[in-house]
């Protein structure tokens, strides 16, 4: 296992235990998985755009999507 992050929650929050989670794997995060969470974020949101290839080779907006 290249990266192991350990949490002891016996004593903490939910809110405390994700707290030092995020801490811990910030380091370890690189641009990849970065870019990854962000995409998530938004397609969640709504704000990230639904596409499908156009016979061009090219890509089209889904409106609603």
């Amino acid at each position: 296992m290249l990266n192991k992050i350990t949490n002891d929650t016996s004593d903490s929050t939910v809110e405390q235990s994700l707290a030092e989670f995020i801490k811990k794997v910030g380091p370890v995060l690189n641009n990849r998985d970065r870019t990854a969470i962000l995409v998530k974020k938004a397609k969640n949101a709504g704000d990230w755009p639904s596409l499908r290839m156009t016979g061009a080779g090219g890509f089209q907006s889904i409106a609603g999507g």
